[in-house]
């Protein structure tokens, strides 16, 4: 699956990784990273970089987040409602089963967005009645789960008073927006290290993008390398309820799957998030379409001697 990424700013798929000039990350204000004393960076200690599909299963429960990477979009339709088959389609990914009077089975599908591909599962038990060529009478309930392509993450608060969900966290290391770049090539050129010595893949599970449909194509002249995002985190619901046959709907569902990696649940707000999400991927040239790798990734320890000169 053809993935395009509009804030590429690292290509790792060398030794000594370039980042483009003018990118958004020189508009960030200083950023803080909330930790125990313990864990403050020193010559002799690592940083942890975590997964999406970590932070799902993850057991503290004040920093786990099962739709990490996720998102749900919930159906309810009362009385036969009369939809656009239209609309109702582009609204589920196309999973809809149209033909059937009732269905209990579950659809996959592979979906993309600009910054990342997933797999998305439907599942319900509805009736369908045809009405004209393309509106359709639905009666029932009907969940959409969107899963995206794993990535390591890294998250910092752009306070140093933001309030943390884990109470143990009695300290930070910040990062002024000057050093950003600098900061962003050292950690993935660590990362890369991983991802050549075949040591980044979880040896647990097949991710979403394991499932059939997905693939790296055959084509000679591919190339592994790393890909780059930093985003303010948003805070709400990751359960999307439509209300009404609206362009609305489908444009939520549709930036929820961009939007996956950088939404959180309303009760994180308090810690003012801005992540870091950093993608390996398959691709020709550093133009090209990307393919995303199908595999969980595993968390990763670097050192943290590769960054000390850059934080405070």
């Amino acid at each position: 699956m053809r993935i395009f990424s509009e804030n590429m700013i690292i290509d790792g798929s060398n030794a000594n990784p370039i980042l483009p000039k003018g990118d958004n990350v020189f508009r960030l204000g200083t950023l803080y990273k909330h930790c125990k004393s313990i864990h403050l960076p020193a010559q002799d200690t690592s940083i942890r970089i975590g997964t999406l599909s970590e932070y799902r299963i993850n057991e503290n429960r004040a920093v786990r987040d099962e739709y990490e990477g996720k998102f749900r979009v919930s159906l309810k339709f009362k009385d036969r409602m009369e939809v656009s088959k239209t609309w109702l389609n582009r609204l589920t990914f196309g999973t809809i089963p149209f033909g059937s009077k009732v269905s209990q089975n579950i659809v996959t599908k592979v979906v993309s967005g600009t910054r990342t591909v997933g797999m998305v599962s439907s599942t319900g038990q509805f009736e369908l009645q045809d009405v004209f060529e393309d509106r359709t009478q639905i009666e029932g309930c009907l969940d959409i789960l969107f899963e995206g392509a794993d990535a390591w993450v890294l998250s910092f608060s752009r306070s140093q008073d933001s309030v943390i969900n884990d109470s143990s966290y009695d300290s930070c290391w910040s990062l002024k927006p000057e050093n950003m770049s600098s900061f962003l090539q050292a950690i993935t050129r660590e990362l890369w290290g991983e991802v050549v010595g075949g040591n980044y893949i979880s040896e647990d599970t097949v991710g979403p993008t394991g499932l059939p449909g997905f693939g790296v194509p055959k084509m000679r002249g591919l190339r592994l390398s790393m890909f780059d995002d930093i985003q303010d985190v948003k805070y709400s619901d990751k359960i999307i309820l439509p209300q009404c046959e609206d362009e609305d709907s489908i444009r939520t569902t549709h930036l929820a799957i961009d939007e996956s990696a950088f939404t959180k649940p309303l009760h994180f707000k308090n810690e003012e998030e801005t992540r870091v999400i950093i993608r390996p991927c398959y691709s020709v040239n550093v133009s090209s379409p990307r393919y995303l790798l199908p595999n969980y990734l595993r968390p990763v320890l670097i050192p943290a001697r590769s960054i000390l000169d850059l934080i405070s």
